[in-house]
């Protein structure tokens, strides 16, 4: 009986207590669903690194990749233009040599590029 006329005469402590215990409890409950979010969250973010790290790595490798293959094209291409350069040389020492003995250089030249040769009035 002693409690219940306590509690009338101090209803507000018990009422500020109860407030206080439900607060602490909701705080309690949401502080351990928040831990459970950023939990998810760092997760999330750990495995999207992870997929951003194997995204940069591939795209390093791939770039590599076409670098040699390029260089190695380039290379080749540059050894295959070299060789016909050096064949047109020749070619073109052999016309040259060949055309020092000619006495119709002029009229070759003509055939050669589609036009008529027109003799001279004093030959």
């Amino acid at each position: 009986m002693k409690v219940l006329v306590w509690a009338k005469k101090y209803w507000q402590i018990l009422v500020g207590a109860v407030i206080a215990l439900i607060s602490f409890v909701t705080y309690y409950l949401k502080s351990k669903n928040m831990k459970k979010v950023q939990e998810k969250a760092n997760e999330s973010h750990k495995k999207e690194t992870e997929i951003n790290d194997e995204a940069r790595d591939s795209l390093v490798t791939g770039l590599e990749d076409i670098r040699k293959s390029s260089s190695k094209e380039i290379s080749k291409k540059k050894k295959e233009l070299s060789q016909k350069e050096k064949d047109l040389q020749k070619e073109k020492q052999k016309f040259v040599d060949d055309q020092k003995e000619s006495n119709d250089l002029a009229e070759k030249i003509a055939d050669a590029i589609g036009a008529d040769f027109v003799k001279n009035k004093d030959e």
